[in-house]
């Protein structure tokens, strides 16, 4: 069960399928949720590695997180990777509310969130 939520514990998980599209797509939901008072975690695969996204998102205040995810094709032992990471991640910050967006993070993301209890929210890409 999760703690009881304050204003100062809510957290909100953004999980997307390519980094650069946390600020060119979601840009104006992340600035949002921050100016909403809400502590902001976006996660995506390569996310380290994309220096522009990455200073962007840092500089908002938001923070990072990088998991591995294969875009394309269906290999289930690297799917169960993504999974597993995802579910590590869940469990660490326990967000109040979790969006993801893109295929694969709808499908592998929303299993851990409702195992941590998180409100789910889906969104087209």
């Amino acid at each position: 069960m999760n703690p009881k939520v304050t204003k100062s514990n809510r957290r909100f998980l953004l999980v997307s399928g390519t980094s650069y599209s946390l600020v060119n797509f979601r840009g104006p939901l992340v600035q949002a949720l921050i100016k909403a008072g809400l502590e902001v975690h976006v996660a995506a695969p390569g996310l380290f590695d994309d220096q522009t996204t990455r200073q962007q998102l840092e500089a908002w205040g938001v923070v990072i997180h990088d998991f591995p995810m294969q875009r394309t094709g269906l290999n289930p032992w690297r799917d169960l990777l993504t999974l597993r990471a995802l579910y590590r991640l869940m469990r660490k910050i326990r967000p109040e509310s979790v969006l993801g967006y893109t295929i694969k993070p709808v499908v592998y993301g929303d299993p851990p969130a409702a195992g941590a209890r998180s409100r789910r929210a889906y969104l087209p890409a």
